[in-house]
């Protein structure tokens, strides 16, 4: 299933308006974006993704299902992150 470019491009403009600099990884709130349009991370099991990110840099891909209906997306969330001496992370995301 693939999402509308209408719905793509509202949480696109979500993500983006976090912002790129934040104190921690904010995977609560990027989680958040994506349920207020019924979607959710997952992992390989189909089980709601949990876990953590550790590491000064990395990338990880999330898969994604459309909740209502179980459907897996063809999209995932992407996540690149760095971490600066000062303790602060440079985080860029989206759906691709």
């Amino acid at each position: 299933m693939k999402l509308s470019p209408k719905v793509k491009k509202h949480i696109m403009k979500e993500i983006y308006a976090l912002g790129t600099y934040h104190p921690s990884i904010p995977l609560d709130e990027l989680f958040s974006i994506l349920n207020r349009y019924a979607i959710d991370a997952i992992q390989e099991d189909g089980t709601p993704w949990s876990g953590f990110l550790c590491g000064e840099q990395g990338q990880c891909n999330f898969e994604l299902v459309y909740m209502p209906t179980h459907e897996l997306l063809k999209h995932m969330l992407v996540l690149t992150w760095y971490k600066f001496e000062t303790g602060r992370y440079e985080i860029v995301s989206y759906i691709s």
